[in-house]
């Protein structure tokens, strides 16, 4: 009876195959992060658009009237503030009294 053909392996070694997974890796880490980028950079939401919206009308108010007006929790809206303020859309500055104050960029 023959003996069958050892199947042909791919890497020649552990660590060559530890290497390709390795590059496999950082090749989706590269792939998400410029997902990630264009999905940021793509149409407001409705929370956001209403955030500008208030914060146009208004151009200096404090986050807590900001939540208030858009009946909200403060967390949510200083998260919503953040992207606003990395995509440009909002400025925020020192408020002399407290906290931060919004405005429009």
């Amino acid at each position: 009876m023959p003996v069958p053909a050892p199947l042909p392996r791919p890497y020649r070694s552990d660590r060559d195959a530890a290497r390709s997974v390795s590059d496999i890796v950082e090749l989706l880490d590269v792939t998400r992060e410029a997902a990630r980028q264009r999905a940021s950079a793509g149409p407001a939401s409705t929370s956001q658009l209403r955030l500008t919206y208030v914060a146009g009308r208004q151009p200096r108010i404090r986050m807590r009237a900001l939540a208030q007006l858009l009946d909200a929790v403060a967390p949510s809206i200083t998260r919503l503030c953040d992207r606003l303020e990395v995509s440009g859309f909002l400025e925020r500055h020192p408020s002399p009294g407290n906290s931060h104050e919004l405005t429009r960029s």
